[in-house]
């Protein structure tokens, strides 16, 4: 004590908080770990969390607890503040004994704080007592399982009673108890409401395990807004024969029917089963089954064509997004066999260790040179694609943060934001997640709410990221405008091409063609199994931002390489897209024949450039019925619905070809008027793009 006693102030203050984090933090987490180790707690748990108060007034009855709460207890410490016998005195003299009183104190009130919640707990939510406070406040204990642990005015006054008692009996110093339990009260009142006390970034690390008490952290979690504290589990040693909650029932007293809930309701809340981990995936598929709504799987045994095989049927197909019917071309179909007796079924390995064939660099230069770009890298789905560039690019520094400067580091790097059209596609969307990057939406195509989000977010790291064809409405987006606006704002520029690439642009190059854009756009993405009817995805950039892709791409690097028959195949594809020009010249045409029939029928209000054309039905009911129909008919139109598109846009998404005829597209046409007829749909129904 002595020794203690010559040390200064600042030392002793440091050494005496070290002990009380070392006792606060051990005592706290050795807790916690025993609360969870215990079935019955772990129990409990594992059936309040993933519920929610249920019903006003249950909402009511909380509020009320709160207010009441925060009353008594600044009546308490107004009490503890005026009545003390230190009040003349300085709270803190900086002596050894000062700080152990006042580390004893802080140490004793948590102890008694947990002490109080574990009594609380097992007398106030006795299920014998709950029964009369069910009868005076109205909590309904069948709504939710909170109803047994939520606070209520009679636990309040009890507390607050408790507070103003407890420092007159004991000999615990006046500023520890002030700063105690205006932090209690604090994290209660707060935790009620449902604000947390610390920030996120802490409370949801280190706080919640560590430095808050594991029974403070029940308390003002907001999912869990009771008093059922973890101490309960290591009071039971000491109290649990003495606290039983199974009183027995007196003799010859007749046992009503909420007796009886009350009784079974504690009995079966002792202890859960775990439930199988793919449980959860049966219950899914059972509602789906139930619903119908799991999607029939047609199977097709022809040639993606303007007539197909299905299911034993010949059809008539006007779904496919084989364009320009390359996938059947005698040119593509022969450099496929070829390359497969030169090179085999298989690449043999990623494109970082043998799987870089010739083929694939041939590949890559066509792309490139029909893109009118620098580089281009080829993944092994357009989904890949998205998922490769976004999730690299999101955040190019993470590789070699620990090795630049501290300058340099500072100047870089910026929170990256990434602002994209409302109706882009899913694999974007996922890609952001995955990446851990706010993903903005703005309007569909609206270039005003497109430089407002800008304009708000400009201060970040911008990427700007679009379809270049919106798959489910056929409309091409915007791009010298996105362009000028991302140049304006410093923002790199995204397309996704999957639907545009060789088809529309003078070329077939896609969006940037069609716009006289070539090189104008950062990241030009795309799909190779739709125009050019093969299988994979790609990317063309910039030599730079090829090469570090190649080096940061995670699906490029961990995917194995396209086989060379596939490779091989999509080379030739490209190539007849520029040598060919009259299979987009066909396509064209037939966009325009079906878009004149469709208006005329009043099933489509404007003609569209591209080969979607979405005919809006509404009703997903009546869209799956019109489809069937037409199936009947000998016509292959799924309906697409939600989650496709939002609800209550149900429609049949038509696509063409270069190879249909315009017999089968005027007959389709006819046939598709006379069904939505028979069906209700009105002709006025136009396309809510």
């Amino acid at each position: 004590m002595e020794l203690l006693a010559t040390l200064p102030p600042g030392i002793l203050s440091l050494l005496a908080f070290a002990a009380f984090s070392v006792f606060y933090f051990g005592f706290g987490y050795a807790s916690w770990k025993i609360a969870l180790a215990t079935p019955r707690f772990a129990g409990e748990m594992t059936r309040v969390f993933p519920q929610a108060p249920a019903g006003k007034r249950m909402h009511q009855e909380v509020l009320y607890s709160v207010i009441c709460l925060g009353l008594f207890a600044l009546a308490a410490e107004l009490t503890l503040f005026l009545g003390h016998q230190q009040i003349n005195r300085l709270y803190f003299d900086f002596s050894a004994f000062g700080w152990i009183w006042f580390i004893a104190s802080i140490m004793l009130a948590q102890a008694l704080q947990d002490l109080y919640i574990y009594l609380t707990h097992r007398l106030l939510h006795h299920p014998w007592l709950m029964k009369k406070v069910h009868k005076v406040h109205h909590l309904s204990l069948e709504a939710s399982p909170f109803a047994a642990h939520s606070f209520h005015p009679v636990e309040s006054l009890i507390h607050a009673l408790a507070m103003v008692i407890i420092p007159f009996i004991l000999p615990m110093h006046p500023l520890a108890v002030l700063i105690f339990f205006a932090y209690f009260m604090a994290a209660n009142i707060l935790g009620h409401m449902g604000i947390e006390l610390f920030p996120p970034w802490l409370d949801h690390t280190l706080f919640r395990k560590l430095v808050n008490s594991p029974t403070q952290h029940a308390m003002h979690h907001a999912k869990f807004r009771g008093n059922y504290g973890v101490y309960t589990n290591i009071w039971d040693l000491a109290f649990g024969t003495l606290l039983s909650e199974n009183p027995p029932v007196k003799a010859g007293k007749e046992e009503n029917s909420e007796d009886v809930m009350l009784q079974n309701k504690a009995d079966k809340e002792v202890e859960f089963p775990k439930p199988h981990a793919l449980d959860p995936v049966k219950v899914v598929m059972q509602m789906v089954d139930a619903k119908g709504a799991f999607p029939q799987m047609r199977i097709v045994s022809s040639a993606p064509s303007p007539q197909i095989t299905m299911d034993g049927r010949n059809l008539q197909m006007f779904c496919t997004n084989n364009y320009l019917n390359l996938s059947t071309h005698p040119a593509v179909m022969e450099a496929a066999v070829e390359s497969t007796l030169e090179f085999g079924s298989g690449a043999g390995g990623s494109r970082m260790i043998s799987g870089t064939t010739s083929l694939h660099v041939e590949l890559e230069k066509e792309l490139a040179a029909l893109k009118g770009g620098e580089d281009c890298l080829v993944f092994s789905s357009g989904y890949m694609a998205n998922l490769g560039a976004i999730t690299a690019l999101a955040n190019p520094l993470a590789a070699v943060a620990r090795d630049l400067p501290r300058e340099v580091l500072r100047t870089l790097h910026q929170k990256t934001v990434i602002i994209g059209d409302e109706l882009n596609h899913a694999s974007i969307i996922d890609a952001c997640k995955l990446a851990k990057v706010d993903y903005i939406t703005y309007r569909h195509m609206d270039m005003q709410d497109l430089r407002e989000k800008l304009e708000k977010y400009r201060a970040n790291r911008l990427i700007v990221v679009t379809d270049g064809i919106f798959s489910m409405d056929g409309t091409i987006a915007p791009l010298p405008q996105i362009v000028a606006l991302a140049k304006e704002f410093k923002a790199m520029t995204m397309v996704d091409d999957a639907h545009a690439t060789g088809v529309i642009g003078p070329n077939g190059g896609g969006t940037t063609d069609y716009y006289g854009l070539k090189g104008q756009v950062d990241i030009e993405i795309g799909t190779l199994n739709k125009a050019l009817a093969g299988v994979g995805g790609f990317i063309v950039a910039s030599r730079e931002v090829c090469r570090f892709l190649r080096i940061s791409s995670r699906p490029y690097i961990f995917s194995a390489a396209l086989p060379p028959s596939v490779v091989s195949a999509l080379t030739q594809a490209v190539r007849l897209v520029k040598s060919e020009p009259e299979l987009r010249e066909n396509l064209f045409s037939n966009i325009r024949a079906m878009c004149h029939h469709l208006r005329a029928s009043g099933l489509i209000s404007q003609t569209f450039e591209t080969p979607i054309i979405p005919v809006i039905i509404g009703d997903e009911t009546k869209a799956a019925e019109i489809s069937k129909e037409l199936y009947e008919l000998g016509y292959f139109v799924p309906a697409v619905r939600w989650p496709a598109v939002p609800k209550g846009s149900a429609r049949l998404r038509v696509t063409l070809m270069s190879g249909h005829t315009r017999t089968q597209i005027e007959t389709f046409a006819q046939t598709l008027s006379r069904v939505f007829r028979k069906h209700g749909v009105i002709s006025s129904l136009s396309n809510a793009l």
